[in-house]
């Protein structure tokens, strides 16, 4: 009689621990696996295992729902852990829209390298998206801690000539190493008048940059070649200050080669860093 009773309490025990064990939820256990992005689904982590399909078609819904969202509330970070994405034949080509940070995760900026672009295109406002182009209102983005190997693949002859950075306040470029093309901070691609209206750049290496059609730019510790191409009677002189080392004097100089296009050098105010 005692073994009965002995082998039914064994029995209960064992049901109970067994509906305990199947209640209990999996996150409250130790050994739980943890998120694969625990920042949030506006937090994209690039990773370089990642197709290059991938990565482009993630960055290009961000795009398409940020390009016009001047008074929108979402916010984007892409974040890209350290390695190489895009190949030569297959190069990764972003274009950042507002409220959209980019940028690498590595100690420094050559830990993340991206065969492709990085860009930020004039907003055409008028004649369904044809005129009235330019970049005055291109606000709140940045780029940063990464190197750009400048691959225009599958570009049409104008987009083809640079990487076009087209902003105005509150759109920095901080820690860069971008070669293999020219860097423009205008968009001169499209109708006019494709003015720009100031921006940031900090500790990095460029190529030639465009400045264009911008009215202001600060400059710091940063090496590059700068070079104007004036755009029309409007446009006079850029103010811009260069505060650091290794800011060279601007150049006349015109990268598409227009002939009789009137140009003028840039004004930079160099002060000793």
């Amino acid at each position: 009689m005692l073994r009965v009773r002995s082998a039914a309490l064994l029995s209960f025990v064992l049901v109970m621990v067994t509906l305990i064990v199947a209640a209990t939820p999996a996150g409250s256990t130790a050994s739980a696996a943890p998120s694969a992005n625990p920042f949030g689904p506006n937090v994209l982590l690039v990773d370089p295992s990642m197709p290059v399909s991938q990565i482009q078609a993630a960055v290009d819904a961000i795009y398409a729902q940020q390009v016009n969202a001047e008074m929108g509330t979402n916010r984007y970070a892409l974040l890209f852990k350290p390695g190489v994405y895009g190949t030569a034949t297959q190069p990764l080509q972003l274009k950042v829209g507002y409220y959209t940070e980019v940028a690498g995760l590595g100690a420094s900026p050559t830990d993340v390298t991206i065969n492709g672009k990085i860009e930020v295109y004039n907003r055409c406002l008028d004649g369904g998206g044809t005129n009235n182009c330019h970049a005055l209102v291109n606000f709140w983005r940045s780029l940063s801690n990464l190197s750009i190997d400048i691959n225009s693949r599958g570009r049409d002859g104008c987009r083809a000539a640079a990487n076009f950075w087209a902003v105005s306040q509150a759109s920095s470029m901080r820690r860069l190493n971008i070669s293999g093309a020219n860097v423009s901070l205008m968009d001169y691609c499209t109708a006019g008048p494709q003015f720009a209206s100031g921006g940031f750049i900090a500790d990095s290496s460029l190529p030639f940059v465009i400045n264009g059609s911008q009215q202001q730019w600060l400059i710091r510790n940063s090496k590059m070649r700068l070079v104007q191409r004036r755009v029309g009677p409007g446009l006079r002189r850029c103010r811009g200050r260069a505060v650091g080392r290794h800011v060279p004097e601007p150049a006349l100089h015109d990268p598409r080669d227009d002939a009789g296009q009137p140009r003028e050098a840039v004004r930079v105010r160099r002060r000793a860093g």
